[in-house]
């Protein structure tokens, strides 16, 4: 497998490549808006929620840490469609990475009826 193109390259381990898609991502999407559906909803010991967001063809998981989501004028739940202001984390020893969500809002029919209260 001792190639030509092989030696030029730089070969990494996983933990080196790891740490750059965490350096890459995270200070690429520092500060994003992102909407979808909320799936797979977990509300951990009423503390911090954790849930996909997700639309017709992808999701990504998303955590909103207790310091964030107690100020909320509305319940996140499962099929809601929502915004999200967050930004990325790459978890380095998974290679797995999340959006950490600041704050969120709904969308649509939800968000009318909260605006007229």
């Amino acid at each position: 497998m001792e190639d030509n193109k092989t030696l030029k390259s730089k070969i990494y381990t996983v933990s080196e490549l790891n740490l750059e898609i965490r350096k890459n991502l995270e200070s690429s999407y520092s500060d994003i808006w992102l909407e979808g559906e909320v799936s797979n909803f977990y509300f951990h010991d009423k503390k911090h929620m954790y849930f996909d967001l997700k639309d017709e063809n992808s999701k990504i998981r998303v955590v909103m840490f207790h310091s964030n989501n107690k100020n909320l004028l509305f319940n996140i739940k499962e099929g809601l469609h929502i915004l999200i202001n967050g930004y990325v984390s790459v978890y380095e020893k998974r290679g797995e990475y999340q959006i950490v969500a600041l704050d969120a809002m709904p969308v649509g029919a939800i968000a009318l009826m909260i605006s007229t209260v």
